[in-house]
């Protein structure tokens, strides 16, 4: 079997040959190319994508804060020991070092007149400056005691104006007192509701009149405002009460049983006395409100009389520590500043 096979091969290999052989000849080309065999170098491309890596970093720092103004190279690029990488803006430093230079100028010019001394004009200007401070102080201290007279008669004025108001407030109580015992007498004896009703609304009346006496008395003979102060609220509630007594009579006055009794002469009486108690509680109102604005306004004119005279007098302590230091001679620690 196996010699079988051999022969086969054999035979088909002899069978390329002759055919290759016939083809040469009919065509006059071998087809197979043939070289000599030789050594040599191979040379192979190879084409890759990458990154590449600084294998160094360096941050950057500055003595002082700010915008970067200029870049002077550009990322990847090859620099060199001492090259200018960047530049930050410079214009308030600029600024800055001005100011420091005309802050050293005058330091310069105040160091060389200690040096050499204070000039007679500059000495004549420094005292001259001392006597326009002084009368300016002195006019401001004149300001304030003028202000202070001045609020002080205000004051005295609407306080006088109230203890008025007050007795008008106290004749008001007292009136309708009066009116109410005469409307009782003449109509209410004590022997029915109703007039248990109006002999208790006399007494409340009584009673405000009673305190409000008191209190009117002790403030004319006080020499504080307070009691002034004190007596005009006080009164302010007196004259709700009796308006309210008075209208309560008068309602009684006015119901079915004494609308017909009662002369029309009491019943405006009753209305007049309540009209005169109304104007003088809104009396006392206005003078509570006058006596607060006028201490508002005092309080703020002598605020400002007093701060002037405390700026006129820091003026005239400097002007005169000004003379003073331009007169002694040049120290250590003046020169040293």
């Amino acid at each position: 079997m196996q010699k079988k096979i051999i022969s086969i091969i054999s035979i088909i290999i002899l069978l390329g040959v002759v055919i290759g052989f016939w083809l040469y000849k009919k065509n006059g080309q071998s087809p197979f190319i043939f070289a000599k065999v030789s050594k040599g170098t191979v040379f192979q491309r190879v084409s890759e994508t990458g990154e590449v890596e600084v294998p160094k970093e360096k941050k950057l720092g500055f003595k002082v804060s700010g915008k970067i103004a200029k870049i002077f190279v550009k990322e990847g690029e090859e620099v060199r020991k001492g090259q200018k990488l960047a530049e930050l803006e410079n214009k308030d430093l600029f600024l800055q070092l001005e100011e420091a230079k005309a802050v050293l100028d005058l330091k310069q010019a105040n160091y060389e007149k200690l040096i050499t001394g204070a000039k007679k004009e500059e000495i004549k200007v420094k005292e001259s400056s001392v006597l326009e401070a002084q009368t300016e102080f002195e006019k401001a201290q004149q300001n304030l005691k003028d202000v202070l007279a001045e609020n002080q008669q205000k004051l005295d004025s609407v306080y006088k104006k109230a203890l008025c108001i007050l007795d008008e407030a106290h004749l008001a109580i007292y009136n309708s007192y009066n009116t109410i015992v005469e409307l009782q007498n003449e109509y209410f004896p004590p022997s029915n509701g109703y007039s248990m009703q109006v002999i208790e609304e006399k007494d409340k009346i009584k009673n405000n009149l009673r305190r409000g006496g008191k209190l009117i008395e002790k403030a004319k003979n006080s020499e504080s405002y307070q009691d002034i102060d004190k007596a005009l609220t006080q009164l302010k509630e007196y004259l709700q009460d009796t308006n309210l007594s008075l209208t309560t009579v008068r309602d009684i006055v006015n119901n079915n049983i004494y609308r017909d009794m009662v002369s029309d002469t009491y019943k405006s009486s009753l209305d007049e006395r309540k009209t005169s108690v109304v104007s003088a509680f809104r009396k006392v109102v206005d003078v509570i409100q006058e006596i607060s604005k006028t201490k508002t306004e005092n309080e703020s004119k002598e605020n400002n009389a007093k701060a002037e005279v405390s700026r006129t007098k820091a003026r005239l302590e400097k002007a005169k520590d000004e003379l003073s230091l331009i007169k002694s001679k040049a120290r250590k620690e003046d020169i040293d500043s």
